[in-house]
Order: C-alpha cells, then structure tokens, then sequence
C-alpha cells in the first residue's frame, strides 16, 4: 500500500495557479485492473493514475489590486483511497508574487475654511497597498487603510481676534511606511477665510494736563489688526501694534508765560493703513490748564525830561495775558498793555514854561486794572522835568521926579542904597528882567549924564566908545546887567525895548510896550521924542518880580 506526501509548488504570480505535486512510495494497489488511487487536500482531490506514483493539484489564485506580499498558499493532505499519508510531509507551500508597483503618495490642496474650522488635506497613493498604510505629514500622520488609496488629514485652525489676511496653511509629506513620497505633489496648501470684520478707528479726549506736559490721546479700533496699523493725525501718526487694538498719540504742549486759558488741542484722524475711520469720532480735544500766576502791575520812575517834553512811565505786569489787552488806569490817565505783553507805556506831557527854576516834579499813581490787580507795594512813580530857562534878574525902574529920567538897575544893593537916599526916585518896581551874562547875551552899558542927572544905556560898543570920546559929560559907569543878543534866546517870553530921545530934555527912553511906543511916537508924551529904533532885547518878568 502507497504512502503520500506532498511537495511545494513553484512560485507564481498572482492570478496564475500553484502546482502542487502528491507523491506516492508504490502504485496503486489495484493498477493491475487499471485502478488508480485519490489523494484529498483541504484544497480538492488528487488523482493517482494507474501504474503512476504521482499526481498533481492546481491551486488559482487571485490577482487582486493592491501593492504587497500575498499570503502563502498552505495545502495539506488529508486522506486517501488505497494508502496512507506520510505524516511528516503532508503540507505544502505555495508562493504568490504580487505584480503591483510600490503606491508613490501625493497631498491635494485642501478646500478653504473659515478661520476655526478644519482644513482637509487628501492624501493619495496611487495603489492602494494590502495592509494599513501610515504617511507622515508635518501637521501629523494619515492613515490610509488597507486595500484604500485616500486618507484624510485634517488642520484645525485657530479663529483669532485680528482682522486682516489669515497666513495659508501649508502641509507637507515627510514620509511613509510603505511605498514613496511623490516629490512633485509632496506639499499643499489650505486657505483660511477671514471671519472677523474690518477695523473701524476712533479717537477720545485726552485727559487734561498743565502747559508744558504732553497730552495722551487714545486711538482704538474696533477689531485688532493682524499686523501692525498706522493711523494718521493732524498732529502725528499713531502706530497700533499687531493683535492690539489701541495705541497713544503723544503731543507735547508749550509752557508759556502768558496768563490766562489756553486754547484746546484738537486732534482729527487723517487716514489709515489698515480698515476705516469713524466719522461721528475722528476728532478729540485735549485740555492745557494754565500754570501762570495773575498779573501783578506796577509802575517805574520816569526818566527826566526837559520841560514840554514827554515823561514816559512804564507800567509793568508780573506776567502777560495772552487772551485780551488790558487796560491799567492812573491819575495821569490809562495804559495799554498789549495781550501777550508785559509792559505799556503812560506818555504825560509836560509845559514849557517861561520861569527859571525847579519845576514840581510829576506824580503818578496806579488806580485800576481790568484783570489783575495793582501791587500794593508798589509806590507812586515819579518824572523829573528839567528846566530849559536861564536865570533871570528883576530891573528895577525908578522915576526921577526932578528930571523926569527913569533909572534902571539889576542890583538890590543899589535899588536900596537909592529907595534911602534920593527921595526923588519913585520906586516903580521890576518892569522886565535881564539874564545872566552867557553865550546868548550881550553887555548894556550905562553912562550918567552929569549935565542933566539922566541915565543912557547902550548895548553897542562902538556908540559906547563914541560917546566916551565924545560926551564928556558922559560918565561911563560900567556894565549895568546883560541883554540877549537875539529874541530867540529869551524864547517866548522875549521883550524888546524901544529907545527914545528927548531933543528938548536930553533924556533917553525905554519903552516896553507896543501901545506906549505908539504914544510918544504919536506926541502923547509931549514934544521933542525921537524914536532911535530898537535899544536892547530883555525878558517879561515873572510872576514874583513885578514888585520886588
């Protein structure tokens, strides 16, 4: 009786069949009536041909589509007709080979998603392979699993705050547990759609700072940018960073010196980088408190001026006002002082007048101010006014009763030694004054007429000398006081005598007025007057003389 074994089959490729040879150690036992023998396997019957010690089992196989090892085709015997089965070679093996090639993978650019969502990058192989495949990406690992091609990545996004353009998602494949990376198609991008809305920008008051210090302006938007944002002003640009959604304008303020409000700092938003501007808030206002005291006036010391000039006082504020002029009032009148000014000037005119000596000085006193208020401290200013008159003296005039002369001297000495001693001589008090004897001024000479007891007086040498050589009743007497050489020396008080002689008396006279010359000119001092014309040139006395 026959033993069976059985021998693995030739490799084959998927799709072909395995040939499996059944061996047996005799023939079959009833050969010689043409009997063969049956072999049975759990993958069918073997037939034993008469007078044969072998047979022979084809196993198909499948040819399926995916990439990898096919399982080993396992058969094994497990009876027989006539024998019995070697026990220790009653299973054989049969390779399959596959004839897919290796999947090479690729990655498809995922759908766009709105900020939040998934991005669901499809990765592809182009075989699918016969067991689970792992690809790596740099966002994770796709699994695709056995007998598929596809496997689904999925990117989960983040839904930020920020308004602008989200940054592309880009996946790439890094590698795989079976097969190849596509180099070309290694790489995908996914869009991300922006769900936030775009930034409007307002701007706020700034809180209120004293002048000199920088006031704060808030700008916001109503949604953080993405990136940095510039919003522009009239008085600068704002710069809001990214993910942020203020940012501070700073505008330094001036510290002045003037007194009084500031003008507010307005500021208006002028454009944007990024999003829009809020019309109903695009303006803001900042506050500068003043830091200057209120103003404090007072009033200096005139310089000295010449009579009929002008004594300029100067009135002056601790600090100026920049808001309005301001008005400073004095006994002497008012004072302008210009807004942002400190000072102003009071013109008080002087008189020119026509006395000799000291004038009273001019005082000046602060009595009001509309703003502020006048220093109690400060004292009335003062303004000297020079004189601009020469000394004058009194003449003193005497009326000779006997000869009818009249007699003029400057000296008190002599007017009293006469008011003592010539009875004669009637006091008739100062009638004009002489200066003193200067650049301006020139001698009058005095003769006595001692064949008459008269008195002639002459301010030219040249008759005085005439009259030395040629009178020699003519006692020279000297210089009796000083004339001026011209009226505009004796200014506005300028006087000047008319000389007359008397052809029947041989007296001389001086006359003083316009009236009284035209009355001996016209015989109402009797006959004989002849007018010589003008003898010298004096001075009107003043109030004190007419009786000195």
């Amino acid at each position: 009786m026959a033993t069976y074994s059985i021998t693995d089959a030739p490799a084959v490729v998927e799709g072909d069949s395995l040939l499996f040879t059944v061996t047996g150690d005799d023939i079959p036992p009833f050969s010689f009536i043409g009997i063969g023998d049956s072999v049975t396997t759990d993958h069918g019957i073997v037939s034993i041909p008469a007078f044969s010690t072998t047979g022979s089992l084809p196993v198909p196989t499948v040819n399926n589509t995916t990439f990898g090892p096919n399982p080993d085709v396992t058969v094994k015997l497990t009876s027989t007709g006539f024998g019995s089965i070697n026990p220790t070679a009653n299973t054989a093996i049969g390779h399959v080979t596959d004839d897919e090639t290796a999947p090479v993978y690729s990655i498809t650019d995922a759908p766009a998603v709105v900020e939040g969502g998934k991005l669901l990058f499809t990765v592809t192989g182009t075989t699918a392979a016969g067991s689970n495949v792992t690809v790596n990406t740099d966002w994770g690992d796709v699994l695709i699993m056995a007998g598929l091609t596809t496997g689904t990545l999925d990117v989960r996004t983040q839904d930020n705050t920020t308004f602008g353009s989200n940054p592309d998602v880009t996946a790439t494949l890094t590698g795989t547990s079976l097969g190849s990376i596509n180099p070309t198609a290694k790489t995908a991008i996914g869009h991300v759609t922006e769900n936030d809305p775009a930034p409007v920008y307002s701007i706020t008051d700034a809180a209120a700072v004293v002048e000199g210090g920088k006031l704060l302006f808030t700008v916001t938007g109503t949604t953080a940018g993405g990136s940095d944002v510039t919003v522009t002003t009239d008085q600068g640009d704002v710069t809001i960073k990214a993910g942020q959604t203020t940012g501070t304008l700073e505008v330094p303020t001036l510290d002045n010196t003037i007194f009084g409000p500031n003008p507010d700092v307005a500021v208006a938003l002028t454009g944007t980088s990024l999003g829009t501007i809020a019309p109903a808030a695009k303006t803001a206002i900042g506050h500068v408190t003043d830091n200057d005291t209120a103003p404090v006036y007072s009033i200096a010391n005139a310089a000295d001026v010449v009579e009929g000039g002008k004594l300029l006082f100067t009135v002056t504020g601790t600090t100026s006002v920049g808001s309005q002029d301001i008005t400073v009032t004095t006994d002497q009148g008012n004072v302008l002082i210009k807004a942002g000014q400190t000072t102003g000037t009071l013109e008080v005119p002087t008189q020119d007048n026509t006395t000799f000596g000291p004038n009273p000085d001019v005082t000046v006193a602060l009595t009001g101010t509309n703003f502020g208020s006048i220093d109690p401290a400060a004292k009335p200013a003062i303004g000297h006014v020079t004189d601009n008159d020469t000394a004058l003296n009194p003449v003193y005039r005497f009326f000779d009763t006997k000869t009818q002369d009249h007699f003029y001297t400057t000296s008190a000495g002599e007017k009293d030694q006469i008011l003592k001693t010539q009875p004669s001589y009637n006091f008739e008090g100062a009638q004009w004054a002489t200066p003193d004897k200067g650049a301006g001024t020139v001698d009058v000479f005095r003769f006595f007429d001692s064949a008459h007891g008269s008195h002639f007086f002459t301010t030219s040498v040249a008759e005085r000398d005439f009259v030395k050589q040629t009178q020699p009743n003519y006692v020279d007497e000297g210089v009796a006081f000083e004339a001026y050489a011209n009226a505009g020396e004796a200014g506005s008080g300028a006087l000047t005598l008319e000389r007359f002689f008397n052809t029947n008396t041989q007296l001389h006279h001086y006359s003083a007025s316009a009236s009284e010359t035209n009355g001996i000119n016209q015989g109402a001092a009797g006959p004989g007057w002849i007018d010589e014309g003008p003898g010298f040139i004096v001075h009107v006395p003043t109030g004190g003389m007419l009786n000195a």
